[in-house]
């Protein structure tokens, strides 16, 4: 084959193979870069585009596999370090990732896409303020992109810093007002800062354009928070029609079901999901507190004892029961479990306070100031 004529070829097949991947058309493209690359000596290039192909298509291995012969050709192209680096990190070797990251940006300290890729790394380790220092970086280079801003709130909103976090998810927004998980993001902030009409009508806007189970369960948590139990129901209901297995939905909607005075339909949810798993003591708590709210003290106490003799040292089922036992003013049955729940350090002023309540009950006003004054710190 002449030169000019192999120069054709591998300009028809280049052309050829980005138009197929514009439209999507994968194999259609790896099969016209193979073409490229039979017919190629110095191929680094073509090698690290059909490593992008193949990753499009979730083929990892076989990108590693083309990463590493582009590298083979450049160990200094920086954009080789990096896709090499993203199919070791999607094949689940992140440390050998973070490593390629790192070569890369020697080779360019600028490469957003790195410096992006190693702070996902490094947010994913729980290092929320060295990856806010590498997306500041990231924003000198490339100021208006929404995805470095949406990183950053999502690193001040992992370090409980919701204000600033705010600010963030607010300038992503600007950038781009129709991303879906930016927008989300921003629901779950203020939904964890407390602000549920506002998480409200965040999550509200993208409901209907990305039907998704985690969207509704936010929603329904927030209303159900403001006490509007019918939405919150609703919501919990859209998000089990879209993930039945979401064993949290299930629990949550049970609870609802409760506090809206559907006990019924709370207890047999509860039943169907205890019945799964029979040593689950969060449920057996739930099942309870449902009896309780019934009035029913004998079902409630036997759920809460059936717990306890699972896990004897739970603070939520000892507080829960001794609340249940003062109810009935079973006030000695009561203290003794008080005088367990003084035993641990986060829950001593509870234990304090609910040991006041029964004196109090039981006329004893000095004693019942005492213990007011020890779960107040002031003795």
């Amino acid at each position: 084959m002449n030169i000019l004529k192999k120069k054709f070829l591998l300009i028809y097949y280049r052309s050829l193979s980005t138009l197929y991947n514009i439209r999507g058309e994968y194999e259609k493209a790896i099969r016209c870069l193979n073409k490229v690359i039979e017919n190629k000596e110095d191929g680094g290039e073509d090698w690290c585009k059909l490593g992008c192909l193949l990753g499009a298509k979730g083929n990892w291995l076989e990108a590693k596999e083309a990463f590493l012969k582009a590298v083979s050709y450049n160990d200094q192209n920086y954009q080789y370090l990096y896709w090499l680096g993203k199919s070791e990190e999607s094949v689940g070797n992140c440390e050998k990732a973070a490593e390629l990251y790192d070569e890369a940006l020697n080779c360019n300290t600028n490469y957003v896409e790195a410096l992006l890729a190693k702070g996902y790394f490094l947010m994913k380790k729980g290092q929320y303020e060295d990856a806010l220092v590498l997306f500041a970086n990231c924003i000198n280079i490339d100021p208006f992109n929404s995805e470095i801003y949406n990183s950053m709130g999502l690193c001040q909103m992992n370090l409980n810093n919701h204000e600033i976090a705010e600010k963030y998810f607010k300038k992503a927004i600007e950038l781009k007002p129709d991303d879906f998980v930016i927008r989300n993001n921003y629901g779950v902030m203020l939904l964890k800062k407390g602000c549920y009409e506002k998480a409200i009508e965040q999550l509200n806007k993208i409901k209907e354009k990305e039907k998704s189970a985690d969207i509704f369960s936010s929603l329904a948590y927030c209303y159900g928070n403001i006490g509007k139990y019918e939405l919150s129901i609703e919501g919990y209901i859209k998000a089990i029609q879209l993930d039945p297995h979401n064993k949290e939905n299930l629990t949550n909607l049970a609870c609802i079901y409760a506090k809206n005075g559907e006990s019924k339909k709370s207890l047999t949810i509860f039943k169907k999901l205890i019945g799964v798993n029979p040593y689950d003591t969060n449920l057996l708590n739930n099942i309870a507190w449902v009896y309780e709210n019934l009035n029913n003290y004998k079902e409630a106490e036997e759920n809460y004892y059936r717990g306890l003799a699972l896990t004897p040292n739970n603070p939520y089922l000892i507080y829960n029961l001794i609340c249940c036992l003062n109810k009935q003013n079973v006030y000695l049955e009561a203290i003794g479990f008080i005088n367990k729940l003084k035993d641990l350090p986060e829950w001593s002023s509870t234990a304090w306070s609910s040991l006041a309540q029964i004196y109090e009950k039981l006329g004893a006003n000095n004693l019942a100031v005492d213990c007011y004054n020890r779960a107040f710190g002031l003795e």
